[in-house]
């Protein structure tokens, strides 16, 4: 593992990597987290594992967020320099780098999602993620510190989370 997930990945004579990368996106407050719905009927950070062409494991988060949400935070977190101005913790687990990022003011990632997965599907595209809800993160932190595998969303409804998201966010809890 390296030090930090901004590390680059050290030359490998397959090219492949051995581990996966992601972000728990935050509103600028902290108080909101966003969530996407996976292919589990599970509810995720955004992220995934790392392909052979990422540098690092920052860029592969980069990357899996502009697949998984069609592009919509691009315009606030499109590379990874501009991850590293957003970013409020990192969290490294066996195998997983996750970035807590928060969103500037008033980003309604949910909204985005929701627009622009309407036009991909329209024109026959396949989603990797089908629905991004929003979370009040106190209650995330709490339904894992009670062992649960499941939250309310802010509109009141009980999403499953997925298993790597609890390990993500009981690590979240236990690091200072």
């Amino acid at each position: 593992m390296l030090a930090s997930g901004f590390d680059r990945f050290p030359p490998s004579a397959s090219g492949g990597r051995h581990c996966g990368a992601g972000m728990l996106l935050l509103s600028h407050d902290h108080e909101t987290a966003y969530l996407g719905l996976d292919y589990n009927m599970t509810y995720a950070d955004v992220g995934g594992r790392a392909d052979p062409g990422d540098a690092s494991p920052a860029h592969a988060a980069v990357r899996e967020a502009r697949e998984e949400l069609l592009g919509v935070l691009d315009p606030v977190l499109g590379s990874v320099h501009a991850l590293s101005a957003l970013v409020v913790r990192e969290v490294i687990v066996p195998s997983y780098y996750l970035f807590v990022v928060a969103l500037p003011p008033n980003y309604d990632v949910a909204g985005a999602f929701a627009r622009r997965a309407a036009e991909y599907t329209k024109r026959g595209g396949r989603l990797e993620v089908t629905d991004v809800r929003a979370f009040a993160f106190r209650d995330l932190r709490n339904a894992v510190a009670a062992r649960c595998k499941s939250c309310r969303d802010l509109s009141g409804k009980e999403r499953r989370l997925r298993d790597r998201t609890i390990r993500l966010l009981e690590a979240l809890h236990r690091s200072p």
